[in-house]
């Protein structure tokens, strides 16, 4: 273990990071995949800090974007210092998230998400106990790495002025954009760190295309010249298992007259001077091309191609949505290529799914057997899948968006950044030279792609942080809120602060309310918890704390691929039910929250029947 730990690109630079980390109070790190950053540098501060007999001082906290990187970084770096699992009595490794913790009080390197680290501050707004906090893949600009940010620097500068007291903070990136967190933090020193990836070929969709000879359909959902006829309805036809590539509308089959399909439509974004170098049917195929729209039927082949014809390791899909990822899933486990037993190794990947069953990306499959990990953009950052070859890049991601006039929050489909695309890209090759497939042009990439990705600051609601802001103290929202590395606009935080007056939280001149004094210290959106607060002043508390569990992290309810009819019935008999367990004369409960209490109860008493 130590062997591999040596062999890793960071650790050539183990001791000009502990000098530069001397001479500075924050330091930026920007390391490509692979260099070893996230589970290395803690614990050169940690081993550092012991070996200047100051470990009993030492309490590192190192923030991760989510949870499964969270606990999988703990439990791998726990693992590297020959240590028990994280939060044992023999293990200085911790981690802390959302509903789940192991941690005691010898942890002095923590792994959390950046809101335990922002809850922490509510009680301790200095961080005094807190020696150096390292904010992992800082580059994502997450709305609450953000906000830490603006939290950190001028947390640096206080500690600054009391002697044995100075916070020390790490920011690790990958190495896009890096000089913007280093200037934001007064032009600090910062330490670039090759990466240990083996070379990765990239196939852009013309290439895949060519390569596979591939006709796209009239009638592929994927067309241009579908889309045109049919319209929105595309989603309900490419979301069939029975939608098979080269079956023809019946109807227009049966006249013999396909053009009826509208052979008109042009993709906006073709341009035949990019691809004369290549086939007739692959500039036909991108002439026609809807690159709004993902094709399922190319998606497929790819898959098959590659388990096929390439040598082995595991392949990593990247899908924008969990939706999206059943509907693949659905297609392989019926097709003849991943029949058996090699269903059981087509694998699931998103923040829904339980920890146990997150975990089964990192195992080995038997032999002869390919693992494909079907993944959003979870699987982008933070972990890493050791046997991971081949990566499919749909180029598609959601994200949260808000409307400050409408003050309405949506989920939308889009293109990701180019900083994202090489992200993805760097998950293969870890092993030996690795394979990128991507299902966007090349064109796409350079031209139409966006550099980075818009931080989230300035796409999503602001309520929450406004919030917080008011709680720790932090001085005028607007004015707090301007200091961002990329400061949102004013109508963002004005319709933030009017929802919150709306709600009853803040009162005169945005000052807490005895409402939202207590929506500050509750870890749900402000409306979940004003409803919460309502439940207990009301005296039915139970219930509502059970359906804002639900409605603030997941839903109980499992749907099996091939299950969903029996779902259906469970949940019907469910409703069937009162509160108390006995049996409804009315069937006439539609209710998802009731259904939700319901099932909770029932599973509560199952279980002191048990006992």
């Amino acid at each position: 273990m130590l062997g591999a730990r040596a062999s890793l690109p960071i650790a050539r630079l183990k001791n000009h990071f502990l000098q530069l980390l001397k001479e500075n109070d924050v330091i930026v790190v920007s390391g490509e995949t692979g260099c070893g950053k996230t589970t290395q540098v803690p614990q050169f501060i940690l081993d550092d800090m012991i070996e200047s007999e100051l470990g009993g001082n030492c309490n590192i906290v190192c923030t991760q974007p989510r949870r499964i990187a969270a606990i999988s970084v703990a439990e791998r770096v726990s693992d590297e210092r020959c240590e028990s699992s994280p939060g044992s009595k023999d293990s200085l490794v911790g981690y802390q998230v959302r509903l789940d913790s192991a941690r005691n009080e010898r942890t002095k390197l923590l792994f959390c998400t950046t809101g335990i680290l922002l809850r922490k501050l509510s009680g301790n707004k200095d961080l005094s106990d807190v020696t150096h906090v390292v904010v992992d893949e800082v580059h994502e600009r997450t709305i609450l790495s953000d906000f830490l940010l603006i939290v950190l620097k001028s947390l640096v500068e206080k500690r600054s002025n009391q002697p044995g007291r100075k916070l020390k903070v790490i920011l690790m990136s990958a190495t896009v954009d890096s000089s913007l967190f280093a200037r934001y933090f007064g032009d600090c020193p910062v330490i670039s760190v090759e990466g240990r990836t083996h070379p990765v070929s990239t196939h852009f969709l013309e290439d895949v295309y060519e390569k596979m000879e591939y006709c796209l359909a009239l009638d592929s959902p994927a067309s241009g010249a579908y889309f045109a006829q049919h319209g929105e309805k595309w989603k309900h036809a490419s979301s069939s298992v029975n939608n098979r590539r080269g079956m023809k509308n019946l109807v227009m089959s049966s006249w013999g007259d396909e053009s009826m399909l509208s052979e008109n439509y042009v993709n906006p974004h073709y341009s035949s001077d990019c691809y004369q170098s290549y086939s007739e049917r692959t500039n036909l195929n991108l002439k026609r091309l809807n690159e709004d729209v993902i094709d399922f039927d190319l998606l497929e082949d790819l898959i098959c191609y590659i388990d096929e014809n390439c040598p082995s390791g595991a392949v990593l899909v990247f899908l924008p949505g969990v939706a999206e990822i059943e509907m693949l899933i659905d297609r392989l486990s019926a097709s003849v290529r991943f029949k058996g037993a090699s269903s059981d190794w087509i694998l699931p990947l998103h923040s829904m799914l339980s920890p146990t069953d997150q975990r089964k990306v990192f195992q080995s499959p038997p032999e002869n057997i390919r693992k494909v990990i079907l993944a959003t953009d979870i699987a982008e950052t933070s972990i890493t899948i050791d046997d991971v070859v081949y990566v499919v890049d749909t180029g598609k991601h959601k994200e949260n968006r808000y409307n400050p006039q409408k003050k309405m929050s949506s989920i939308v489909e889009d293109w990701i950044s180019r900083a994202n695309a090489k992200q993805r890209r760097g998950r293969a090759g870890r092993v030996r030279p690795g394979l990128c497939f991507c299902l966007y042009t090349h064109h796409r990439f350079e031209k139409l792609m966006r550099p980075f990705q818009v931080p989230e600051m300035l796409r999503m609601p602001l309520t929450e942080l406004c919030l917080q802001i008011k709680s720790l103290h932090l001085g005028d929202i607007k004015s707090f809120l301007l200091k961002a590395v990329e400061p949102p606009k004013e109508e963002a935080i004005s319709s933030a602060i009017d929802l919150l007056f709306k709600v009853g939280a803040f009162e005169g001149h945005e000052e807490l309310s005895p409402l939202g004094y207590h929506l500050a210290k509750l870890p749900v959106d402000v409306l979940i918890g004003k409803m919460m607060l309502y439940g207990a002043i009301f005296g039915c508390l139970s219930p509502v704390l059970s359906v804002a569990a639900f409605l603030s992290y997941k839903s109980p309810f499992i749907s099996p691929k091939d299950e969903k009819q029996n779902v259906e019935k469970a949940k019907a008999a469910l409703l069937n039910e009162n509160l108390d367990g006995s049996t409804s004369i009315i069937d006439n409960k539609q209710s998802d929250h009731l259904l939700m209490v319901i099932a909770y109860n029932k599973w509560s008493r199952i279980l002191q029947e048990d006992f």
